[in-house]
């Protein structure tokens, strides 16, 4: 029987073995070393944030890399460090809440990416939203704006100085001039009272209502700007009739109904409305509700409480829509998928979400808001998923070292036998 002895100055002798049989023996030895620094390899890659993933993003993929860190104030006037969430996904959206349209648009889709996500964003996911307004939006315009849209992720503010750095860690410019050219305008209002009293409130400027609008023009304009789909009925003799809103359709069997309530300025309640919604006129005035019949009246809004945040922009005939700059770039992939740099994106009429990964790096950019909620939410869980594959990865070089060595016992006992 061959044997392998070692001295004590760290030589291996072969007994037993002629000269083939040693080839033989050394070239398995050499064999399984070659798996085992080929297992060996995948321990010695970078992080998987530094490639991007996938080829089946909705959003647009990222060329450039982390976030950074920063803090600032949340609406509750608390501390918010980035970094606090660092191993989980981070979305991360930039508003301001003198917005009148894409802001409020872009919370509507994150709160519906939200529940979408149901438990994923207990765990695995977070929002924050970040101001491109400093100096108007104080901690408690933000926490008026959280509340009046309902969502409790942080909003953040801070100094100019402050958010300037966290703009330029994301590769964007704000659009001051367009900002600050927001003025406080009219607005009319719908609110919505589900049957579970959860409410949504959405406004329309109300010199953009034409004259002699109705009751039903001010629905249809203030649900399709927010992109709460509605189902109705209309009948010659009753007209328009509400039987569904964004997913909450009437019953078959009428267990419950929607009703139609008018904001009383002078008494600053809701009361139902003594006329259908095609022959209520809309004036600036005008704030109407939608509410499930089963529902709280009490839980509905003061639609003035919204005016603050009610506001438009003056423009002039000349004012183009700044996309995306100059300073942006392109980059294409072997594979095919194009990536972007992030580098100077102007903001302001236009706006931007980031959505990070577990390392804080931006890995995937929704321009716009014209994105469908679900697409982010398709987007958040391929990460998920990514990420979840990359854990496997990690685990795959310890495997292949023990499958290695096993390889080389098998072969040296398979030497030993033929020998005897």
């Amino acid at each position: 029987m061959a044997q392998v002895r070692a001295t004590y100055q760290g030589n291996f002798h072969i007994e037993g073995l002629g000269v083939g049989g040693k080839m033989l023996f050394v070239r398995g030895l050499l064999f399984g070393l070659m798996l085992v620094f080929a297992s060996m390899a995948g321990c010695l890659e970078g992080s998987p944030s530094e490639d991007i993933h996938g080829e089946h993003y909705n959003g647009t993929p990222l060329a450039n890399g982390n976030a950074g860190d920063f803090t600032l104030i949340d609406q509750d006037g608390e501390n918010f460090t980035l970094s606090s969430l660092e191993g989980d996904l981070v979305v991360v959206s930039f508003i301001f809440t003198r917005c009148t349209d894409t802001c409020p648009l872009i919370t509507s889709k994150l709160r519906q990416v939200e529940t979408d996500l149901g438990d994923k964003m207990e765990n695995d996911v977070h929002f924050v939203s970040v101001t491109l307004d400093p100096e108007y939006d104080t901690q408690e315009r933000m926490s008026e704006y959280a509340d009046i849209h309902m969502v409790d992720w942080p909003h953040l503010s801070g100094t100019r100085e402050d958010l300037e750095q966290v703009w330029s860690n994301f590769g964007i410019l704000v659009d001051r001039t367009f900002i600050e050219s927001h003025t406080e305008v009219s607005m009319n209002h719908v609110s919505i009272l589900y049957p579970d009293n959860s409410t949504e409130l959405h406004g329309v400027m109300a010199d953009m209502m034409a004259e002699n609008s109705t009751g039903w023009n001010l629905t249809t304009m203030a649900l399709n700007t927010s992109n709460v789909s509605l189902n109705y009925s209309y009948h010659e003799e009753w007209g328009h009739s509400v039987e569904g809103i964004n997913g909450s359709d009437v019953p078959d069997d009428y267990s419950w109904w929607w009703k139609l309530y008018i904001w009383n300025m002078s008494n600053t309640v809701w009361e139902e409305s003594s006329v259908g919604i095609d022959s209520l006129e809309v004036n600036e005035m005008t704030h109407i509700a939608w509410a499930a019949n089963i529902s709280n009246i009490s839980a509905l809004p003061d639609p003035t409480s919204a005016l603050a945040h009610s506001h438009g922009h003056e423009t002039d005939d000349n004012e183009t829509d700044s996309n995306q700059s100059e300073d942006s770039h392109s980059h294409e992939k072997e594979t095919g998928h194009e990536e972007v740099e992030i580098v100077n994106y102007t903001v302001g009429h236009n706006t931007i979400t980031f959505i990070l990964d577990e390392e804080l790096d931006r890995r995937i950019a929704f321009l716009g808001d014209e994105w469908p909620a679900e697409n982010l939410v398709g987007d958040v869980n391929t990460l998920l998923t990514e990420d979840g594959d990359h854990e496997d990865d990690h685990s795959t070089p310890a495997a292949g070292i023990f499958l290695s060595l096993v390889t080389m016992i098998l072969a040296a006992i398979a030497l030993q036998n033929r020998r005897e």
